[in-house]
C-alpha cells in the first residue's frame, strides 16, 4: 500500500506540474527510489500515460559530494 500511495501521489504531482507548464517533455528520476527502484519508475510513468508520449531519463545523483564541496568552499570563506 505504501509504494502504491507513493507513486499516487508523484503521478498527482507531476500531472499538476504539466498541467501548469502545458504538457511535459521529460520526466527525471534521480535519488534513491528514483535510481534504484525501477518499479516505482514503471508505475510513475504508466500513471502519466495519459499525458502522451515524454522522455524518461534517470540521473545519478551524489548528494555527498556536492553537499562536502558546499562545506569546503563555506568554510574557506571564513
Amino acid at each position: 500500500l505504501a509504494v502504491e500511495m507513493f507513486c499516487y501521489q508523484a503521478c498527482k504531482a507531476a500531472a499538476a506540474l504539466a498541467a501548469a507548464l502545458g504538457g511535459l517533455d521529460a520526466l527525471v528520476f534521480t535519488g534513491g527510489i528514483g535510481e534504484h527502484a525501477g518499479e516505482v519508475r514503471e508505475r510513475i510513468c504508466a500513471g502519466l500515460s495519459h499525458l502522451g508520449r515524454f522522455a524518461v531519463q534517470v540521473i545519478a545523483a551524489d548528494e555527498e559530494r556536492v553537499i562536502a564541496r558546499h562545506a569546503g568552499e563555506l568554510l574557506s570563506l571564513s
